[in-house]
């Protein structure tokens, strides 16, 4: 019933209470600290090791065991280490056979599914499996969705396979079968229908993701009891790695390997020692409990806890940052690293007027540490929270000929969301693109597969033409999809026509459907970001290319939103805005239109109505034809519609008899139109006019205008910038801010990104940066709403992992560590005011040294005791972040002296940096200086002194 097994027999002797005293002196064991001494040489039993970041904790696992098979308490068979990494794994292998002279390859050392595999392979047949079956990765498991979906004709708009392969794996992770699935409304239950119907796919194709090598694998253990009793009685050691990222379903199978439950008691047995550090817990976005810890001392009635607090990396400075942040977490096993390095240099805190002087701020101190400090640039990290926030540091760092890697990811442009986004804005400026226009010809999905591309292609080739001017030329389904993504980026170019850069990316961003698209993914967030900061990338550009600028005014739809026109479809709202004072078109001209366009004079016309949608009417004659559209019939048998409006309020006299859709008036009702020409003259050549409008209006425009039309009110404004074109200083070419910019992103795109191994400053999120240490650390943009991120910032569990995550950043450190927050920052395309982190507030503020002035009156953190938490008083909610996550534009810390004239709220003019708005003013006399917000150069602080600012009025 069981495989053979060369390690297998009968169980091994238990660890002597008091082998570790006896043992200490072991050259095994010769380096080791106490804590490590003691962790290593644990008596049998369950225990907890509180392994703090850099004190040694792979090196106290793989000592653990080799100093348990050097004694005879186990053979390699009754092992189970258990890691989070396969590099983990390979890297205690090989220390291992360092170690030892005894062959580990037959050890059952590895991740959580590689052992899962290796137990369901040995008994696949219990398991229910095919000898020989296959594991799909994460890719291979969407596309058996997307197959299962087209074959049971699912909706993917409404079930899109990404979100179904979330649902799936979320379940898994719970350990729910479809059956267990509770259910509530018609979409939960068509979900678990198709996790179903994916499932049989999956045991028919023999094939098993990722989450059910883990459940099948549990559920293996738990229903055969001498399957489980087996493998409890050869792994008498059991020792796992990160307990802290362990979730749900993990926590289940390891009590399967280690005991039973009885009456509803857990009872354990064996040796189970799980090394963790509740401190750097942050995988909650992933499943990890960080709970399972104080359930495993729980429920195995762990009498034993080491802590490893020694820290081999980082100077006590860092780490005394790192320890009293942390303390204030409450629900904590408890430690406190400690190092015999020394207090080392002081934390460095910078304050930034904007984020764009905080990169450069950091791009200026690496250069520092290179030259001066004798730092290798590979030994520098630049750690965020958010990837969105690498944009403005690649750039600072590309422009400075900095070489950096992006360290478990991508550089900003090589996205694939911002990829995406510029292959659209490249479309924009040339529909012959062929590269990009077979990048997102179905992205998002609409339905155009590689055959129709590989037709349009075939049609381009044969044709000498580009695959946009290709399309009229493909037949069927596949012409009409491909016809009308043409026509979505024809009306989308149409639609941009006027608009500045900020606006072209911000409708393209909407009209293309790829934030929705990015909604129904389950880590979709971070790509919706990145796309956001596209536009504050365009913004930033725009700026420091010094383009010109011109105010014009735009109307608002009924919600407020400036409508999107072309040129033409800009003179159409003057022409609006003058609805009734038509003085420039005589009657005259135009008849004349109107007769070339009928082919008879407006004035031998005949008017029938129709009825329309259900809008009441104020007139008593339209109780029944409400709102009616009006038409011109020539003949009885040509009809144009003509706009919209009440025909009759406009000519109340040729409607006193109600007429049915199409039906033609009578003869008595054409003598009386015919005696009131002037009048129905008067009608049509109105109505015609909105025609003539209507024929340059998009589709998509006259559709949002004629919901927001009413007739004789002036529609409101709202002033846009409107950038210049610029000629290229070095060719001479006249470029649009558009081609500038998608110029800018393909130069920062290229090979400026370091290789593996070469000397490049590390950019990474802090997520990313766990397990790794570093020389020199920047952790940048700690201000609320950021770092702690707005979704934490008011949820105490939240809240408490963002402190976590804040705690790894910092252990990162091993010499220098620099902490900086901005005054200001570009949030969605639009310049927002900042609060520093309220992480500041709990550092040690002797082991700080603050490089830039505190400013007393702006962005300080202020708890109170409200339930809602600690927030700034004066908080806004414009950025679209919770009210209480920002505060308001800076308050002057103290008032202006009168000598100078200036207060905050005020217009100045600057000679270099022309008008400005005042921000704040701070200090007096000649110390005096305002901060101005230039709207081409940025926020800058100013000396008064030197300035000579001129107040506008």
């Amino acid at each position: 019933m069981f495989p053979q097994d060369p390690f297998s027999g009968a169980p091994e002797p238990l660890v002597p209470p008091h082998a570790g005293a006896a043992s200490a002196a072991s050259p095994l064991l010769a380096s080791l600290n106490d804590e490590q001494l003691a962790a290593v040489t644990l008596p049998a039993g369950h225990a907890l090791i509180l392994a703090g970041a850099g004190s040694g904790k792979t090196r106290v696992l793989t000592t653990r065991i080799a100093w348990l098979l050097q004694n005879g308490y186990a053979t390699p068979g009754g092992i189970l280490a258990v890691t989070f990494t396969n590099k983990a794994a390979k890297e205690m292998v090989a220390r291992l056979s360092a170690m030892l002279p005894v062959n580990v390859r037959g050890m059952w050392i590895g991740t959580f599914h590689g052992l899962c595999n290796r137990l369901l392979r040995a008994h696949h047949k219990a398991a229910g499996l095919a000898q020989s079956f296959q594991i799909l990765d994460t890719q291979d498991q969407l596309s058996a969705i997307k197959r299962l979906c087209k074959q049971h004709n699912v909706d993917d708009e409404r079930f899109p396979p990404k979100q179904l392969a979330y649902f799936i794996a979320n379940c898994k992770e719970e350990g729910l079968r479809p059956g267990d699935v509770q259910t509530h409304d018609s979409d939960a239950r068509r979900k678990v229908e198709i996790y179903q119907l994916y499932e049989e796919q999956c045991q028919r194709e023999g094939v098993v993701d990722f989450g059910e090598l883990m459940l099948r694998s549990y559920e293996l253990l738990r229903d055969n009891d001498p399957i489980r009793e087996h493998y409890q009685r050869r792994f008498q050691h059991i020792l796992v790695d990160e307990f802290q990222d362990t979730n749900k379903l993990q926590y289940a199978w390891l009590k399967q390997l280690a005991g039973n439950e009885v009456d509803g008691h857990f009872e354990a047995r064996g040796s189970v020692i799980a090394v963790g550090d509740d401190d750097q817990s942050i995988y909650a976005f992933r499943g990890a409990r960080v709970g399972n810890m104080t359930d495993f001392v729980r429920e195995f009635d762990v009498q034993r806890q080491i802590k490893l607090e020694q820290n081999y990396r980082s100077y006590s400075n860092i780490l005394d940052s790192a320890n009293a942040l942390i303390s204030h977490n409450s629900r904590r096993l408890g430690k406190n690293l400690r190092t015999t390095q020394g207090a080392g240099e002081p934390v460095r805190v910078y304050e930034a007027s904007s984020d764009l002087a905080e990169a450069q701020w950091m791009v200026d101190e690496i250069k520092q540490l290179v030259r001066s400090d004798g730092f290798e640039r590979k030994e520098i990290a630049v750690l965020y929270r958010s990837n969105a926030q690498s944009r403005v540091i690649e750039s600072a760092l590309f422009n400075a000929s900095v070489p950096y890697r992006v360290y478990g990811g991508l550089r900003f442009f090589e996205r694939a969301e911002i990829k995406h986004a510029l292959a659209y804005l490249r479309l924009l400026e040339n529909p012959h693109d062929d590269t990009s226009f077979t990048r997102v010809v179905n992205f998002p999905p609409r339905g155009i597969g590689a055959r129709s591309i590989e037709v349009l292609q075939d049609a381009a080739r044969a044709a000498g033409c580009s695959l946009h001017d290709a399309v009229s030329a493909v037949p069927g389904k596949a012409g009409a999809n491909l016809g009308a993504f043409v026509a979505m980026v024809d009306v989308l170019r149409e639609q941009t026509q006027g608009l500045n850069l900020r606006g072209i990316i911000e409708q393209m961003l909407q009209s293309t459907g790829l934030v929705e698209h990015f909604r129904t993914e389950k880590e979709g967030a971070d790509r919706i970001e990145n796309l956001e900061e596209l536009v504050n990338a365009a913004e930033s550009f725009v700026t420091q290319e010094g383009f010109g600028r011109d105010a014009v005014a735009l109307p608002l739809d009924e919600h407020g939103t400036a409508l999107t026109q072309s040129p033409a479809s800009q003179g159409l709202i003057q022409e609006s805005l003058s609805l009734d004072d038509e003085t420039e078109e005589t009657d005259e001209a135009l008849d004349r239109e109107l007769t070339e366009e009928l082919g008879a004079s407006p004035l031998l016309a005949i008017v029938t109505v129709e009825k329309s949608d259900k809008v009441k009417c104020e007139c008593p004659e339209c109780t029944r034809y409400v709102h009616s559209k009006v038409h011109i019939v020539e003949s009885g048998d040509r009809v144009l519609r003509f706009g919209s409006g009440c025909f009759a309020k406009a000519y109340p006299g040729a409607y006193s008899a109600r007429y049915e859709s199409e039906e033609k008036l009578s003869e008595n009702k054409v003598e009386l139109l015919k005696n009131d020409v002037a009048g129905l003259a008067r009608l049509i050549r109105r109505e015609f006019l909105e025609v003539r409008r209507a024929r340059l209006r998009s589709k998509k425009a006259a559709e949002r205008r004629s919901r927001a039309a009413v007739a004789a009110i002036r529609p409101p404004i709202k002033v846009q910038w409107i950038e210049h074109p610029k000629i290229d200083a070095d060719t001479g070419e006249t470029l649009s801010p558009l081609a500038a910019f998608l110029t800018h992103a393909a130069l920062e795109a290229g090979d400026n990104q370091a290789q593996a191994g070469q000397d490049a400053v590390q950019l990474m999120t802090v997520h990313a940066s766990k397990g790794l240490e570093f020389d020199g650390v920047f952790i940048g943009g700690m201000e609320e709403g950021l770092f702690p991120h707005e979704n934490s910032a008011s949820d105490r569990d939240g809240l408490e992992e963002e402190r976590r995550l804040m705690y790894v950043a910092i252990t990162r450190a091993r010499k220098r560590l620099y902490l900086s927050h901005s005054q200001t920052r570009m949030l969605h395309g639009q310049t927002r005011y900042n609060i520093k982190s309220r992480f500041f507030d709990e550092l040690p503020e002797q082991a700080l040294k603050w490089i830039t002035p505190r400013q007393q009156g702006f962005g300080s953190y202020a708890p109170n005791s409200g339930s809602g938490g600690a927030y700034p008083s004066g908080a806004r909610n414009s950025l679209g972040f919770k009210p209480e996550t920002f505060a308001s534009p800076p308050v002057p810390a103290q008032k202006a002296t009168p000598s100078h004239g200036l207060r905050a709220g005020i217009n100045v003019f600057h000679t270099k940096f022309g008008e400005g708005k005042v921000l704040a003013i701070e200090g007096q006399g000649d110390d005096a200086r305002a901060q101005v917000n230039f709207p081409r150069h940025g926020t800058k602080w100013l000396a008064l002194s030197v300035a000579k600012l001129t107040v506008v009025e």
